[in-house]
């Protein structure tokens, strides 16, 4: 009957488990996640500033640096921003959550600062948990906020 306002992801819960469970592993590769056992037991603190959905991106496409005819888009929230690198027009969206929860106002053209730091730290992120170059390279590449950019095919009626 209890909830905890905190920012985690899928790949918390193995860490956190093992953890609460006083379990050691040695996986092959380490691990990505970081554990919030500390913040389930005392009820307070902070385990990461911002987190990310995941997204299925075709590897073969990857590999071959292809733009997937069909993938879904990755959403980092940041504080009380949601900010996803791609939208329906193909440029990227930002979100005030706090004045719009549900995500249904774009805010990008009036904050491009937010926006490209916001999508630093997208990148930096999926670097630091394994993100190989060809999908790196996929968000790197320049959108262009008159056509759409590539992206934008997907969302075609």
């Amino acid at each position: 009957g209890q909830q905890l306002d905190l920012m985690v992801q899928p790949i918390d819960l193995l860490p956190t488990l093992c953890e609460l469970a006083g379990v050691q592993i040695s996986p092959p590769e380490p691990l990505h996640g970081r554990s919030f056992a500390r913040q389930l037991m005392t009820g307070t603190g902070a385990l990461r500033d911002h987190v990310i959905t995941g997204a299925h991106l075709n590897p073969e496409r990857v590999s071959q640096n292809q733009v997937p005819s069909r993938a879904s888009t990755p959403f980092l929230r940041s504080g009380s921003f949601g900010y996803t690198p791609i939208g329906p027009t193909g440029t990227p969206q930002l979100f005030d959550l706090t004045e719009d929860p549900f995500a249904e106002k774009d805010v990008a053209p009036a904050n491009i600062n937010i926006v490209s730091e916001l999508h630093k730290i997208f990148l930096q992120s999926m670097a630091e948990t394994g993100a190989d170059d060809a999908f790196l390279k996929l968000w790197t590449t320049p959108r262009n906020s008159t056509t759409g950019g590539s992206w934008a095919r997907d969302y075609s009626t």
